[in-house]
């Protein structure tokens, strides 16, 4: 099972980066979205 997220924002990727390892489950980086950075969240 996976949750799909996009932000509203871009980011470069060193925040991208960052900001995975502070999830508590298991992400992904996935790309580009038509609003912002989307990550892959497995359950």
């Amino acid at each position: 099972m996976a949750i799909e997220l996009e932000l509203a924002k871009y980011l470069e990727e060193e925040e991208v980066d960052m900001l995975i390892n502070q999830f508590p489950v298991t992400a992904e980086y996935d790309g580009i979205g038509s609003k912002g950075t989307k990550f892959v969240f497995y359950m």
